[in-house]
């Protein structure tokens, strides 16, 4: 009934998918207890398409980046916020519009870190490094695109 609800009241694409595989996760037994899903899709109605797609990005950073073939590089220094404004070119001068998302994923307990991680310098490794929590994994793993069991 809330994943209907929810649907009912969105007209992004995105969050539509994210709602189809979460019921479909928890028709094939592959979803967290029913709090957990409550919680989850609460989620997918009050967050934005940015949201998901900035928690789904500090997941796997580098992957993400060398799907859209954007510097990988980093040997020396640099900062998280310049990976995700190359995979999210959309993001270039919105520094305060994707600051705000990353400061409401903390907020929710999906960002590991502080909120002010994304324009420190750090190693190659460090820009790339995984920012999300175990919350977050699961929420990914409630809204994916379910496997097909054989």
């Amino acid at each position: 009934m809330h994943a209907s609800r929810v649907a009912l009241q969105t007209h992004h694409a995105e969050k539509l998918a994210a709602l189809r595989n979460a019921l479909l996760n928890i028709a094939a037994g592959r979803a967290p207890d029913e709090d957990q899903q409550a919680i989850f899709l609460g989620y997918v109605e009050v967050l934005s398409t940015w949201h998901i797609r900035i928690v789904r990005f500090f997941q796997a950073p580098l992957r993400f980046a060398q799907q859209c073939g954007a510097r990988t590089d980093y040997s020396f220094a640099g900062a998280p916020a310049q990976p995700l404004e190359q995979v999210f070119p959309e993001l270039n001068g919105r520094r305060d519009f994707y600051d705000q998302i990353v400061r409401d994923l903390h907020a929710r307990g999906l960002l590991s870190g502080d909120d002010h991680m994304l324009h420190t310098m750090m190693t190659g490794s460090g820009v790339f490094a995984k920012r999300t929590t175990a919350l977050a994994d699961r929420f990914l793993a409630f809204i994916a695109t379910p496997e097909r069991q054989t």
